[in-house]
Order: structure tokens, then C-alpha cells, then sequence
């Protein structure tokens, strides 16, 4: 059996070991950090990027604790509402979209499903 070393046990790391076990590879992953990473900015899922989150089977999970916008508000310099909307997002996104936004350190720890770095699949 292959065994695959991966550097960096973040969303591209995860969803490559994710892929390569899958194959039938056997891979550790090994992090810098000693602690997992909280944190980042939002990732938005859409596009061929839901089939693949469908393909892994972690589509309704990432759909769970997906953040939820229920409106917008545009303020202005002195903090006072100018306009309001519960429809579209500030890049005139749908609010009803299916695209999925989700923390980055949420997205990991869906993508590690429970697995520790450094520590080898069971491929």
C-alpha cells in the first residue's frame, strides 16, 4: 500500500486525504500548529463545489452549521441605517440561495471527521 504524506491539515490538506483514502491510499497528515486553528474567514460552498461536498456524503452536515444571514444593513458614517433589505446580500447574492457559507474552522473540523493530525487513515 502507498502511503501519502500531506503537509497542512487545512480545508485543501483535509479534502486531500479525504480523496486519496477514498482510493485506497493510506496518508498522515502533520500540521504545523500544535492546536487546531480557530478562526478565518467564511468559505462559500457553491457550484460544482456542492457536488463534491455531496460526493464526500457532507452535504446535509455543512447545510447544519452553515451561517445564516437574515438581512442586510447599509449604514453611514455615523452609524445611522441608510437601507435595509432581507432579500440580498451586500454582493446582491440571494439570501434564498442554495450556496452554503460556512466558518473555515467549521468547514475543517466537518472535513477532519474526528481524525487528529499526525495520525495515520485506516486505509
Amino acid at each position: 500500500m502507498r502511503n501519502v504524506l500531506i503537509s497542512g491539515a487545512g480545508v485543501t490538506g483535509l479534502a486531500l486525504a479525504y480523496w486519496l483514502d477514498k482510493a485506497g491510499l493510506s496518508t498522515t497528515l502533520v500540521e504545523q500548529q500544535p492546536e487546531f486553528r480557530r478562526g478565518g474567514q467564511a468559505v462559500d460552498i457553491r457550484g460544482v463545489a456542492l457536488d463534491v461536498v455531496k460526493a464526500m456524503g457532507l452535504l446535509e452536515d455543512a447545510r447544519a452549521i452553515r451561517t445564516l444571514l437574515h438581512g442586510m444593513s447599509m449604514l453611514d458614517a455615523n452609524g445611522v441605517e441608510m437601507q435595509r433589505t432581507k432579500e440580498r446580500t451586500f454582493s446582491a447574492g440571494r439570501l434564498d440561495s442554495p450556496d452554503i457559507e460556512i466558518f473555515r474552522d467549521d468547514l475543517c473540523e466537518l472535513l477532519m471527521g474526528g481524525r487528529r493530525a499526525g495520525e495515520p487513515s485506516q486505509s
